[in-house]
């Protein structure tokens, strides 16, 4: 944690209160059991924080379709672009 910590703090200031995601590693939907568990496009992310508010998120496919909207196309990888 202190890691993350220190790297988030190169770009902001945290403040008391303030709240670091940082999610979950890849592929831990596979060790569910008995029946693996993986996001699909269509699903949502819900995180419910009493207090503060609801935060859903869409999941969607990783490829990125419009890369020039996004970011200088150079800096994407060319398989990313469809």
């Amino acid at each position: 944690m202190a890691e993350t910590i220190a790297y988030v703090t190169q770009g902001m200031t945290l403040e008391p209160g303030d709240i670091v995601f940082t999610g979950t590693p890849s592929g831990v939907g596979h060790a569910r059991k008995p029946n693996p568990v993986w996001m699909k496009a269509g699903d949502t992310c819900e995180i419910d924080i009493e207090g503060v508010g609801l935060l859903v998120n869409p999941i969607a496919n990783e490829k990125i379709r419009r890369c020039s909207a996004l970011m200088p196309r150079s800096l994407v990888p060319r398989s990313f672009c469809a």
